[in-house]
Order: structure tokens, then C-alpha cells, then sequence
């Protein structure tokens, strides 16, 4: 056929042209692109073959036609080849348009159902054809191992397309080729009678890949193939090992597949581990529910158990630091006013509670250094009036070693309240509260890595500041010539502050060797983001930092200052040099004198316990009962004290350590289970707690009352409303006696004018030449023994008005010194003997006053009205001791 045109024509199948068996000539060169000079164009068929139309040709899908069970990869290559990847068996593939292309390459369209009655009027070889077309699945059926279920078959034609379906079953990590085939179509030639088409099928090839089995599902066999079954709702698996589902936790509020969805509280390292674990340290902080939350975390925080915050801004994005207390995590942008306050309120505190308590015991040591010549001097004895001034810092140390060991208290899971926690924690755990307290500053070098050891160093630089801010101090005071007992006393200092923070830094590098076990990991007890004993962050500092500092405070340090101590006790070392170091000794027997460093190995080992078992609640506080009723027994046989109230006191608060650690882990056992009984027995811990400490600061303090109700103050009749009410709690409080016999002025002039002497000895002699002072105040002894001249010696030291004269000499004739020359030598005896001594002392004695002891009192109440020498030591005028004599004098008139 040749220049001829077949256009806008209509037909079902073959608009232009329609051929069956035979291929015309002029197709095969219209096909070859030889046309003849033939136009066959515009035509149209409502089935297929708008132009050119037989049978058909080839099978498409489209990617997007195809869709899978589970997310998979499919791809299509040059070749037209699709390949499905990452399937897994068992699941399901669809393909929802199939569509079957005439040799036009354009798709086959057939009536749905809905215009069967339509259809019925075509040729019955239009319907036969129609009829006929089909598309099915094949696979290699020689392999018993595949299955395929399913809708394998259709001739159901929807949506421009025939839709199948099939659950492919086979091996995890295998490949196989699955068919889609349509009918088969008849032979066609050409007119020569050469085969042009055989009898053949149209075919499409898609090539699966079988994935190995995924996190949430188990494998079955199933005949010969193995499938991969998901978990069902209610059930999970985390193991590609699983031979069934496991059941969903208590702690879980759904779980299917692999997914395991938390309740609040509960916290897992990842979501490949069902390892689910209780945030006992703060519940509140782990709120898996939440969709605000991170890694089951709420804003802030961070790592394991929610326990840390996120100082670096790795998960939030922004830095964040502790403030106060664990468990409160606050922005580094929005809080910094907060936390420049805290640093400077906290130092100002604890600067100001350890400053306190040394000046307390520098100044009695002072009074107790004074009181010491005056006895020297054959002056009067001041036995129990020296022992009286050890009384501050003994109750010191009891009341520190009671808030150290109270400070154990955070390591017991338990809602205490900040106004009682934060002060025991100031007060006996200070390290604990500055250790993170400048994250923030930190977190601004990320380089600045392990954070633990930097948070370490700023700790230890709370012991060195107060120890510099002394020295700062003493500086100033020397600068004004106000006074330079500061950098006499350092000795005294250095002690104190070790003491104070002992266990302190024991807590805090035990701490660092610790490890906490959380899940089936072990961290760091310091940071819970590191690894227990990590190459890089642990062990090389636990090495080279922990231990030789552990070692140097543990083991250098108090057997340097035991040596010291016992070297000098075996020497009889000078008396300034022993006062110096008495902070250690003081108050114990002379056979007891190392029990301070006994003390420390007995908190050492309550710290230990408490760190190294705190994940082990009933061991560890089976261990600490039995550490400390076993402290009760030895402290009630041994009795250290040389005076029984300390004894008793010391006893007190073993006793209420032990109740108080006892009643906490009650507490954290019924919390959010019986708030009332909890809030209970937290007012019983509170309230016992605050008594003792009370009552020991009050002895710290030794308050006196006046006895005259005119002269008394409001505070002070308050207070003597409550020794009437509560005599134990303030039985520390003196009633100072009411009247002041006219002999003890005497003797206060008389000490008066003899300390004079000593001073003015000690600025021309050796403080340690003790026997030149001996010699010094031979004169003063041998006054006394003489009548003669203690008679002229006491008319010339006492200037009084003349209006007086009469009343003074009935006074002298009164207070006599007879008695004195018959108590010499009881005096003298008295003497000899160290007051530093205490083991020579009755342990009976309540320091009550005496007119013996007014002396020293006097001297040692000088703050009011009273100058220091260089020396501390301090002299009451002359004017105002007269009028007091005086005034009495008028009084008695």
C-alpha cells in the first residue's frame, strides 16, 4: 500500500488497522520507518491499538505501583530490570496496576463490571478477547522452598490496571525471581508465512532480595521456607536469636515488634535493650511519656537514669548545670544571676560557719594560754576553770562530726526537705555543693574533658580558699596592728581545716573509684556518662590523681600529725607549741590522746560502707548499725573524755546517727506509698536532729544569764524561761551568781597586776623558758608566804578613794589572806601540775563557777570592755575594776 492515508477512524481494538494472525506488508515497513509515503495517524480505539492494533505487547509497573509490607528499596536499571530489596519473607508485596501494552506501547483499557451489560454488545471476538486477557505470578516451582499466598492471579481490571498480591515466603538473605505473566497470545506471521511473533506470553521479571530477619520479629518454618513473624501487640523481641515473642513489662505501657513504650519513671540506656530500670534517684525526671522528652528524659538532663544534666548541650541544645541540690537542673543562659548568687551565698556560708567556730577556739585557747601563767605564777588555781575552755571546741568537733556523718543521709532515696537537707550539707558536706556549682564555666571549653575531674579540682579549692581568706585576714589585721594571733595560731588553723574537711575529700575520691551499676553497665559513681574505669576518661586519673592524693590525706597526713603529737607528749614539748596542737588532744585522757584520729578512721570507714554499698540498701545499712553500735560500746567502756558529760554527748549523738539513719531508710521505703506516716517520721528525723544540735551550739556559745531579773534582757529571760521548760536541751546555759564578793575584786586587781608582770616578763625573756619564769615571780610566791610583805605588797598595788579607805581596810580585815597561807599548799601542789593535763582532773566536773575561777572568767569575758597586748592576753583596766569595787562598797553602805 502506497500513498494512502487512514486517519480519524474508531474502532474497539485497531482504529487505523486491525490484523489477527497475518502482519500486513505495509506494517512491517510502516514499523521500519518506511512508510510508503502512507500516513496512518489520528485514529482511535477504545480498547487498544488506536492506530495499529493485534495483540499485546508488553507489561509495565510502575515503582510507585508497587508497595511492600514494611519500608523496602526498590529500584528499576537501564534494562527495565526491577529488583525489590530489603524484603523480608513472609511479607507482603502488591502490585496495584498492572498494565498490559499494545504495540504502540500504550495500555490497554477494559469496561469495569459496572458496563458489563455494554460489553455484551460487542463481537463475540471482541468479547473473546477480552475474556481471555489475564496476568498472574509465577515463580520457580522446582524450589520447594518458595511459597506464595495470596492473590496470585486476575483478570480483574480497576484503575487503568490488574491488581495482585502475594505473601512471599523463602530464606532470610536469599534471591529469588517472581513473574508477572499475562495470557497467552496467539502466533502471528508475516505474508511469506515467516513466524513473526510465536505463540507466547507476555512477562515482566521482579528480582526480590530477602533480608536476614529484623529487630521485633522471630523466625518460623514454615514447610521448607522460614518466615519472619512480627511480634503482635502486648509482645516484643530485641533478639534476632528469639524462637518466640516475649511479653510486654510491667514498666511498659504498650510493646509490639521491637517497640517497648516506657511509663514515666522508668528509663532504658537504648531502644535495643529491655533492661528497663526504676529512676530511683528523681522518678520525676524520667518521663518516657512526654513527647517534649529525649532519651526518656525531661528538659535538661541527661545520661543514665536521667541522673545528669546536660552541661555540654549535646542532647537539648543548650547548657545546662546543677543548682543546690541533685536533680535540679537549670539553664546556663536564663540563670546565671542564680547561679553567681549561689556560688557567692554558699562560699559566704561556709567561709563564715568555719571562721566562727575557729575564732571560738582561738580565743579560748587564748584565755586557756593566760590562765595557764596565771597558775604558773602561784596565783590561784584554775583547774576546772582552764578545762572550761576546752568545752568550745570539743562540742565543735562533736557537732561536726555529728552533721558529717548526717550528711550520709543524701545517699537514702528519700524526699528530705531543703530547709533541713541543704544546711547538713553546708555544714557537713560543703565539697558535695561547690563540686558542680560552676558547670556552666566549664561547659564553655568542651575540651575541658573527663568533667569530674575539673568539678575535683574546684572542690579542693574550697579547703585552700578558706585557708588563703585566713591568711588574707591575719594580713589585714597585722596591716591595722590590730592583732597578730592569727599567723600564731595557723598551726591551730591548718589542723582545723583538715579535720573539718577529712571526710569530705575521703567522699569525694571515694566517689571516683566507685562504680554504679545501672542495667548491665557499669559507670562512674562521680558522672554517670562515663564509663566505669573508661581508658580515657577513668582509669588514667584514678592512676596518676585519686589514688596518690588519697593516699597523701589518708595515710601522710594524720600519721604526720600523730608522730608530732606523740613525740611531743613523750618531750614534754613547750606549752606554746603544745597549745597549738591541743585542738587535737584536748579534753581526752591522757591515755586517749590519739582518739581523734581514731574518729577518723571510724568516719572513713561509715563513708566507705555508704559509697562503695549504696546500691545495696540492706547490707549497707546492716553495716553501718553494726559500725556504729559497735562506736556506743567502745565509747561506754572507754569513756575518752575526762569529763563524762562529753562522754555522754558523744554517746547521744552515735545513738542518734544510728535512729536517724534507721528512721531514713523507713521514710524511703513508704514514700508515695503513706505520705502522712512520711511526713511523720521526717518531723521525728527533723525535730530529734535539731534539738541535739541545738543544744551542742549552745555549749558552743557557753551563754550566761544574769541572775538580777533587772539586768537580764528579753532574750536572756527567754532563754531562762526555757531551761525552766526544757533543762536538758540548754543545759549549757550559766545564771551568772548575783553577788560579787569584794575578795574576788581583790584577787581580780591582784591577778590583774600580776599579769601585767608577765607581760612585760614576756617581752624581755623566752616564751619557753619556763624556769626563768619560775624564777621571775619567786618575789610574788615569797610575798604571799610572808605576812610582812604580802601586807605592804597589797597596800601597794591597791589605789582606792579615800572616801573608802575605812570600808576597804574592814574588807582586808574580812578576806584576810590567812587562809590562803593555810591553803598554800594545796595551792602550791595544785600548781605543779599541768593544766594541759586533763586526766588528772575529775571527770565529774560541770564547770561551774567559783570564786577560784573568776579570775580567768574575767579575763576571758574581756571582749566587752578589755585591750590586747601583743600577746592575746587581756587586762581589765584599772578605772573600771576600782569602780566596780567601789560601786559594791556604796552598795553595802
Amino acid at each position: 500500500m502506497e500513498n494512502s492515508v487512514i486517519s480519524s477512524n474508531k474502532a474497539l481494538i485497531g482504529g487505523g488497522i486491525y490484523y489477527q494472525q497475518i502482519i500486513p506488508d505495509f506494517v512491517l515497513d510502516f514499523m521500519k520507518k518506511i512508510n510508503n509515503n502512507n500516513i496512518i495517524s489520528q485514529n482511535f480505539a477504545k480498547l487498544y491499538g488506536n492506530n495499529l492494533g493485534s495483540t499485546l505487547r508488553s507489561i509495565k509497573i510502575n515503582l510507585k505501583d508497587i508497595e511492600t509490607s514494611r519500608k523496602t528499596q526498590i529500584i528499576e536499571n537501564k534494562n527495565n530490570q526491577i529488583y525489590v530489596n530489603q524484603f523480608l519473607s513472609g511479607d507482603q508485596i502488591t502490585f496495584n496496576k498492572i498494565q498490559l501494552l499494545d504495540e504502540e506501547d500504550k495500555p490497554i483499557f477494559i469496561p469495569s463490571d459496572a458496563n458489563y451489560i455494554r460489553t455484551q454488545q460487542y463481537s463475540t471476538e471482541v468479547q473473546s478477547i477480552l475474556q481471555q486477557i489475564s496476568v498472574s505470578l509465577q515463580w520457580d516451582q522446582s524450589s520447594q522452598q518458595i511459597q506464595c499466598l495470596g492473590e496470585l492471579q486476575s483478570k480483574q481490571f480497576t484503575n487503568n490496571g490488574f491488581k495482585l498480591n502475594a505473601q512471599i515466603i523463602y530464606k532470610p538473605n536469599n534471591q529469588m525471581i517472581l513473574q508477572v505473566v499475562s495470557n497467552l497470545f496467539p502466533k502471528i506471521s508475516d505474508s511469506k508465512g515467516n513466524v513473526y511473533l510465536k505463540q507466547y506470553q507476555l512477562y515482566k521479571n521482579i528480582t526480590i532480595n530477602f533480608n536476614s530477619c529484623q529487630l521485633g520479629q522471630i523466625t518460623k518454618r514454615q514447610s521448607n521456607s522460614i518466615v519472619c513473624e512480627d511480634c503482635p501487640e502486648g509482645k516484643y523481641s530485641l533478639s534476632l536469636q528469639d524462637s518466640s515473642c516475649l511479653q510486654c513489662p510491667d514498666s511498659a505501657i504498650k510493646c509490639y515488634q521491637s517497640k517497648i513504650l516506657l511509663k514515666n519513671g522508668y528509663w532504658r540506656e537504648n531502644k535495643f535493650t529491655d533492661q528497663i530500670i526504676y529512676c530511683n534517684f528523681h522518678p520525676n525526671l524520667c518521663q518516657a511519656e512526654s513527647k517534649l522528652s529525649k532519651e526518656y528524659c525531661i528538659a535538661g538532663y541527661k545520661g543514665p537514669l536521667c541522673y545528669s544534666c546536660d552541661t555540654y548541650g549535646e542532647i537539648w541544645g543548650k547548657r545546662y548545670q546543677q543548682i543546690f541540690s541533685q536533680g535540679e537542673c537549670y539553664s546556663c543562659e536564663g540563670n546565671s544571676y542564680i547561679i553567681i548568687t549561689q556560688n557567692l551565698v554558699l562560699f559566704i556560708i561556709i567561709f563564715y560557719y568555719i571562721f566562727a567556730l575557729l575564732r571560738n577556739i582561738i580565743n579560748k585557747q587564748q584565755a586557756k594560754l593566760a590562765g595557764y601563767f596565771i597558775t604558773k605564777m602561784d596565783l590561784v588555781y584554775l583547774g576546772s576553770t582552764l578545762r572550761q575552755q576546752d568545752k568550745p571546741q570539743i562540742i565543735s568537733k562533736i557537732l561536726t562530726d555529728h552533721l558529717q556523718i548526717l550528711s550520709l543521709l543524701s545517699f537514702f532515696n528519700f524526699n528530705i526537705p531543703n530547709y533541713f537537707k541543704i544546711p547538713i550539707q553546708v555544714s557537713g558536706n560543703s565539697m558535695s555543693l561547690t563540686s558542680k556549682s560552676i558547670d556552666c564555666f566549664f561547659s564553655r571549653y568542651p575540651n575541658l574533658k573527663p568533667l569530674w575531674f575539673y568539678q575535683s579540682l574546684w572542690s579542693l579549692c574550697l579547703p585552700l580558699s578558706v585557708l588563703s581568706l585566713y591568711l588574707i585576714f591575719g594580713f589585714i589585721l597585722r596591716y591595722f596592728k590590730k592583732n597578730t594571733n592569727i599567723f600564731k595560731y595557723l598551726n591551730t588553723a591548718c589542723i582545723f581545716i583538715y579535720l573539718y574537711f577529712y571526710p569530705m575529700i575521703i567522699m569525694l575520691f571515694s566517689r571516683s573509684l566507685n562504680c554504679l551499676q545501672i542495667g548491665d553497665k557499669s559507670y562512674l559513681d562521680l558522672d554517670v556518662n562515663i564509663l566505669c574505669y573508661d581508658p580515657q576518661y577513668h582509669k588514667p586519673y584514678v592512676i596518676f590523681y585519686c589514688i596518690p592524693l588519697l593516699v597523701f590525706w589518708v595515710v601522710i597526713v594524720p600519721l604526720f600529725l600523730f608522730l608530732k603529737i606523740r613525740n611531743g607528749k613523750m618531750k614534754k614539748w613547750p606549752i606554746f607549741t603544745e597549745i597549738k596542737y591541743s585542738f587535737i588532744f584536748a579534753g581526752y585522757k591522757e591515755k586517749y590522746y590519739y582518739w581523734e584520729f581514731a574518729k577518723l578512721f571510724y568516719k572513713s570507714i561509715l563513708i566507705l560502707i555508704t559509697t562503695l554499698l549504696q546500691q545495696n540498701i540492706l547490707l549497707k545499712l546492716s553495716m553501718l548499725n553494726a559500725v556504729i553500735l559497735l562506736q556506743i560500746y567502745i565509747i561506754f567502756k572507754a569513756k575518752p573524755f575526762t569529763v563524762q558529760n562529753f562522754n555522754n554527748l558523744l554517746q547521744r549523738s552515735a545513738i542518734l546517727c544510728a535512729l536517724s539513719l534507721n528512721l531514713t531508710q523507713i521514710i524511703a521505703s513508704v514514700t508515695n506509698i503513706n505520705l502522712i506516716l512520711e511526713a511523720i517520721l521526717i518531723t521525728i528525723l527533723i525535730f530529734l536532729n535539731l534539738k541535739f544540735i541545738t543544744q551542742l551550739v549552745i555549749g558552743i556559745c557557753l551563754i550566761t544569764i544574769q541572775n538580777d531579773r533587772q539586768k537580764r534582757s528579753t532574750i536572756q529571760n527567754c532563754f531562762l524561761y526555757c531551761i525552766s521548760k526544757y533543762p536538758s536541751l540548754f543545759e549549757n546555759i550559766q545564771i551568772q551568781q548575783g553577788q560579787i564578793k569584794v575578795s574576788s575584786l581583790l584577787k581580780i586587781k591582784l591577778v590583774k597586776n600580776k599579769v601585767k608582770h608577765l607581760v612585760k616578763y614576756f617581752k624581755q625573756h623566752s616564751f619557753f623558758n619556763q624556769e626563768s619564769l619560775q624564777e621571775h615571780f619567786q618575789l610574788q610566791r615569797n610575798q604571799i608566804l610572808s605576812p610582812k610583805l604580802e601586807k605592804q605588797s597589797q597596800t601597794n598595788r591597791f589605789t582606792l578613794l579615800s572616801g573608802n579607805e575605812t570600808i576597804i581596810g574592814q574588807h582586808k580585815k574580812i578576806n584576810s589572806l590567812k587562809g590562803m597561807r593555810e591553803k598554800w599548799s594545796y595551792y602550791s601542789r595544785k600548781a605543779k601540775e599541768s593544766p594541759l593535763s586533763m586526766h588528772k582532773y575529775d571527770s565529774q566536773d560541770k564547770f561551774q563557777n567559783s570564786p577560784k575561777e573568776l579570775a580567768l572568767t574575767e579575763t576571758a569575758n574581756m571582749q566587752t570592755y578589755t585591750c590586747n597586748d601583743e600577746f592575746g592576753l587581756s587586762i581589765t583596766s584599772d578605772d573600771k575594776l576600782n569602780k566596780n569595787i567601789n560601786q559594791h562598797l556604796n552598795n553595802k553602805q
